[in-house]
């Protein structure tokens, strides 16, 4: 059945306060680390819902937000007795040090938009590297099922997960097993490894990681998943590949990159692309030195970086504030790029766009970027319907299931927080523009109520209980917009006026699944669709500016259409 929504975003201005004893949130976290604790407290056999051996990863998990930075303090960290065996720190807090694994990719990413040109993010690979060009050449004739179009494989789709692929490096060859044992791959089924023709004869180097001659040989020969731009797939394969031309176009290592555009703009303190330094050991979660200590290389864009939960946090919140990005470029960054065939996950840039469906039918995206390499367990998540996001940073020896926890965690958060954020969001929009506004004009009357339906699965948004303009009942007489059920949504909120923008969401756009719509005659009054389409004298009915005191309650409200102000009753 076709789902109907409002206007992407938020419902509600973002929520202020996450911290006081009035607020949600404080409740939402302490049913998060009570939860934790009692399961802790079983030892080795604690579990995360379903999941087992919570007890065996060490984790480090904490909140962000623009809106109240005070809210950072809410952390939770466990140090299992299996690191506190091992080497490094014997106790986890906010400046422990941890692999983040693939979210590394994310920096990869944001450090191209800090240095690319937008011409360079559309160059073909074959016209930075000449080993490239030379093999896609010889291939070039071959049959597209079979063969890469490397001429068609830029930074861009790169970056996308869109550029059809190898997933892997050859490190995660099967076969590479089977030669490292001595073991006979015919006793599993698989055919007698030809070293003459196979891809993975094309090894020229015996660090195939060093640089981009001794990685592309191998990579060349192997088949498309599928053409580039034509779906989305993971492919650490992919951020090797744009490691290199990001060193290639700018003329700097990833190191140099991250730590000029990045680490120090954004005061990552903590932050390291490895290997880390020495003195850092006693404070970093690893069970060979090795992890945090090996050079730098292709793999570095894909999953080199070292930091802490603080920096992490901080990263996250110099994105979403746009710290180092211009605010325009981080909302493009922030979308999806491609769908894939689950309603509730969609891929960008490189994020992993998780979709939550609220009781009422509205939807909250997540970006995150999730890392699952070698101990190392992580995600990142930005929620910017709310300014907020979350991080957790883990570590597991028990390799089977140390993500399926790290994952496990994640649902938790935010099954706890989302609905605490969007009733906070609710009822500060309740308390700060819920009342009566009006105006008097050569003896008519503008009136315009607004209040807050909390009725469970209610529609989201200011409701508009009455609107009067000029004496005239707009509920009556301008129905398309203002029939019973139209609310007011935030659209611009980020002015630095003080003055917010909304937008009016219809009663027959509300959000829910209604099985008797039909898929393309019900698109018709989707709200994308109809957003400002009546106006007189070219201001939009639908368009209403909200004036805020520094306290961020409204004083009064401007229909544009109208072309008067209506003040806010005491």
């Amino acid at each position: 059945a076709p789902a109907f929504a409002d206007f992407g975003g938020p419902r509600y201005p973002f929520p202020k306060d996450l911290t006081s004893n009035k607020s949600y949130i404080p409740e939402a976290w302490k049913t998060i680390t009570s939860t934790l604790e009692k399961a802790l407290s079983a030892g080795p056999n604690a579990t995360i819902g379903e999941t087992p051996g919570l007890s065996n990863l060490t984790f480090s998990l904490g909140l962000f937000s623009l809106e109240d930075e005070s809210v950072s303090e809410s952390q939770f960290h466990y140090t299992s007795p299996v690191i506190q065996a091992s080497n490094g720190t014997t106790k986890v807090d906010e400046n422990s040090l941890y692999q983040v694994a693939s979210i590394t990719k994310v920096f990869s990413v944001l450090a191209g938009k800090l240095n690319l040109k937008p011409a360079d993010w559309d160059t073909p690979l074959t016209e930075l590297f000449p080993v490239i060009a030379e093999l896609a050449e010889k291939l070039s004739k071959e049959d597209n099922a079979e063969y890469i179009q490397w001429d068609k494989i830029t930074p861009a789709v790169l970056a996308s997960q869109q550029s059809g692929i190898p997933t892997n490096p050859i490190s995660l060859d099967l076969l590479v097993g089977y030669l490292t044992k001595g073991t006979n791959p015919l006793e599993d089924g698989f055919p007698v490894f030809d070293f003459e023709t196979d891809p993975l004869s094309a090894v020229p180097c015996e660090d195939v990681y060093s640089n981009i001659t001794c990685f592309f040989p191998n990579l060349a020969p192997r088949g498309p998943n599928h053409l580039p731009w034509s779906g989305p797939l993971y492919s650490n394969n992919g951020f090797i590949l744009l490691t290199a031309a990001l060193q290639n176009i700018t003329g700097k290592s990833i190191p140099e990159l991250f730590a000029e555009s990045i680490y120090g703009p954004l005061g990552l303190e903590s932050t390291f692309t490895t290997p880390i330094p020495e003195a850092e050991l006693g404070r970093t979660v690893f069970y060979d030195p090795a992890e945090v200590l090996s050079p730098a290389s292709l793999t570095a864009g894909s999953g080199g970086v070292v930091s802490s939960l603080h920096d992490i946090n901080q990263f996250g919140a110099g994105i979403l504030n746009s710290t180092i990005l211009p605010s325009e470029e981080t909302h493009r960054w922030l979308k999806p790029g491609a769908h894939t065939d689950r309603f509730e996950f969609a891929m960008g840039q490189p994020w992993e766009i998780l979709r939550w469906t609220h009781e009422s039918g509205a939807v909250t995206d997540l970006y995150t970027k999730g890392g699952d390499s070698g101990t190392a367990g992580t995600f990142l998540v930005l929620v910017p319907d709310y300014n907020f996001g979350f991080t957790i940073l883990g570590s597991s020896p028990d390799l089977a299931t140390k993500i399926a926890i790290v994952q496990a965690l994640g649902d938790f958060i935010s099954a706890t927080l989302l609905p605490a954020l969007e009733k906070q969001a609710q009822a500060e929009a309740e308390h700060n523009f819920a009342g009566t506004y009006f105006t008097s004009n050569n003896g008519t009357n503008s009136t315009l109520i607004l209040s807050v339906n909390k009725t469970e699965g209610a529609a989201p948004g200011l409701l508009i209980d009455q609107y009067l303009a000029n004496g005239v009942d707009f509920q009556t007489t301008e129905p398309f917009y203002f029939a019973p059920g139209a609310r007011l949504q935030p659209t611009i909120l980020t002015s630095g006026t003080g003055k917010l923008g909304f937008r009016v969401a219809t009663a027959a756009d509300a959000p829910g699944v209604d099985k008797s719509k039909t898929l393309f005659s019900g698109a018709g009054r989707a709200n994308f669709l109809v957003g400002d389409a009546i106006a007189y004298g070219g201001n939009s009915l639908s368009q209403f500016v909200i004036e805020i005191d520094e306290q961020g309650k409204a004083t009064g409200v401007t229909p544009t259409a109208l072309r008067t102000t209506l003040k806010r009753a005491e």
